[in-house]
């Protein structure tokens, strides 16, 4: 879990978004992060570890939420944004079957 939230330098981010060919707005976009949000990580600001973590798993491990539904067992893919949107201790609680309360984005 702990590779998942790691820091990624802004150069790290520059380069994983000029590597996939997106502009500013289309690589965010994806995370749910807006063009101005992402730009201020890739000029210095430290991004919240559910960013963190959704930036690795959609850009850097190519990873769709269907694909970590299947893989985490897991009914709904809005769940799994959910948990990443929430944190790993919300993830951990829906893969347990404790999570009585539905988010929805």
């Amino acid at each position: 879990m702990d590779r998942l939230f790691a820091l990624i330098s802004p150069t790290q981010l520059r380069r994983i978004r000029k590597k996939l060919g997106f502009n500013q707005a289309e690589f965010w976009e994806i995370v749910g992060v807006t063009q101005s949000g992402g730009s201020r990580y890739e000029n210095g600001r430290e991004m919240p570890k559910p960013v963190r973590a959704l930036v690795r798993i959609r850009h850097v491990w190519e990873l769709s939420p269907h694909t970590l539904c299947f893989a985490g067992n897991l009914a709904k893919t809005e769940s799994v944004i959910s948990a990443l949107a929430f944190g790993s201790k919300t993830l951990k609680l829906i893969r347990s079957g404790k999570n009585k309360r539905r988010t929805v984005l």
